[in-house]
């Protein structure tokens, strides 16, 4: 199970409407046990995905309705570090 979780989102918004918005977002957290994959929301098409980094290394992912899936054999017990960078959908 996860806890102690934090986040910390990044938007640059660009002057004009015309250029896309790039964001970041990092996630922390502490594993009890790394059974299971974690899931995380993504509520925009998977092209907006740029990279997806666990403990500072690349990590491939899976992309299912929605939602980013990263295996477990990417995390430890203990802190765990998630960044995501993505382009923004319309708004």
């Amino acid at each position: 199970s996860l806890s102690d979780i934090t986040y910390a989102l990044r938007l640059d918004v660009p002057s004009t409407k015309a250029e896309k918005i790039s964001g970041q977002i990092e996630i922390s957290f502490n594993l009890s046990s790394n059974d299971e994959p974690l899931i995380l929301d993504f509520n925009t098409d998977s092209s907006h995905i740029q990279l997806v980094h666990v403990d500072g290394q690349p990590a491939e992912y899976t992309y299912v309705n929605e939602h980013i899936v990263i295996d477990s054999d990417y995390f430890k017990k203990g802190k765990n570090f998630v960044q995501i960078d993505f382009t923004a959908g319309d708004l």
